[in-house]
């Protein structure tokens, strides 16, 4: 799938060889909940509830060399634990 905020997404990536796994982790996100708002955020590709980016659920970083999944702790929306590091681009 692609869109207006995915493609603007994936023109900021560090390394062209991450859009594959991005676009990957995308598809998988939206079809396990199609009801996800999606914005880039804080220069991250971040999916919230109905649109609501205070209530994140997830989000796709990519640096140089890798492009993981965030998760919103319980504890503190804020604290980013990495959970998935999805692939590594060597």
């Amino acid at each position: 799938m692609s869109g207006p905020v995915l493609d603007g997404y994936l023109a900021t990536l560090a390394d062209p060889r991450g859009e594959r796994v991005v676009r990957e982790l995308d598809r998988i996100i939206r079809a396990t909940e199609p009801q996800l708002g999606v914005a880039i955020k804080y220069k991250i590709l971040m999916y919230g509830l109905a649109g609501d980016f205070h209530t994140w659920v997830c989000a796709i970083n990519s640096g140089r060399r890798h492009v993981s999944v965030l998760s919103a702790s319980a504890a503190n929306r804020f604290n980013w634990a990495r959970l998935v590091v999805a692939g590594q681009l060597d």
